[in-house]
């Protein structure tokens, strides 16, 4: 029994460097590991990171390109250039020796005051030197617009042909002529005609309320175009303008 013992405690003995040693070696290893394996895994990132980018180019074939549009040369219009007007142009030519009797006034030399107002050409071109306008002095006259007169349809006392009722029937009765068209078609009937008795007494702005044919109703509103002044409405005891509606009777017998 001590001498198992002994061996042990000896085998113990002869083996301890050796598991020490390799517990020693394990322990550094991990202890490099977990210094080391952070720095690894940050030197990946950084690389991605870094990747470079690729741009891929898309290469067309000539024949998938669409053609321009066509120009419609009709509806393209060329500019059009205004007419400048025509300036006065100095002629000017290197000085020739000449006899004094040979010279033409043409050949004068111009003065450097002309050659700065005017353009310097070939031969001499008289130009306009200013444009006048002609403006006359126009008066405006403005005419003060004329008032509205009031027309009314009843007043104090109404208008009134001259003599009366009677007296319009007569000049009625002598004045109007039956129409052949109406006559021979038998037409018969009243015409309504409205008119305006002015305050002078005239008679304007005939018109037919009510006609029964063409022709009648012309042949109304030429007889009473054709009336004398009447007598003209009053209210308050001025002359006023009045609307009138007379009744004319076309009977055939």
């Amino acid at each position: 029994m001590d001498a198992a013992k002994t061996y042990g405690a000896e085998e113990l003995e002869r083996k301890y460097p050796m598991s020490a040693l390799i517990s020693l070696g394990i322990a550094l290893l991990l202890v490099t590991a977990a210094v080391v394996y952070p720095l690894i895994v940050d030197r990946l990132n950084r690389k991605s990171e870094e990747a470079i980018s690729v741009k891929v180019k898309k290469v067309i074939n000539y024949s998938e390109l669409k053609a321009p549009p066509p120009i419609d040369l009709e509806k393209v219009q060329p500019p059009v250039l205004e007419a400048k007007p025509k300036a006065k142009v100095i002629k000017y030519l290197p000085p020739k020796p000449k006899k004094d009797e040979d010279v033409i006034d043409e050949d004068i030399i111009p003065t450097m005051d002309e050659l700065s107002q005017d353009f310097i050409g070939t031969e001499n071109i008289e130009g306009l030197d200013s444009i006048m306008i002609d403006s006359e002095e126009v008066e405006i006259v403005s005419e003060k617009p004329e008032e509205a007169v009031e027309v009314f349809e009843f007043v104090e006392v109404m208008p009134e042909f001259i003599g009366g009722v009677e007296a319009m029937n007569t000049y009625l009765k002598d004045n109007l002529r039956y129409p052949s068209m109406a006559k021979e078609a038998k037409i018969q009937g009243l015409v309504y005609v409205s008119f305006v008795v002015t305050d002078k007494g005239t008679i304007e702005e005939i018109q037919v309320v009510r006609g029964v044919h063409p022709s009648l109703d012309e042949e109304a509103v030429r007889v009473i175009s054709g009336m004398p002044p009447w007598k003209p409405g009053l209210q308050n005891r001025q002359k006023v303008s009045v609307r009138f509606t007379l009744p004319i009777r076309f009977v055939l017998k």
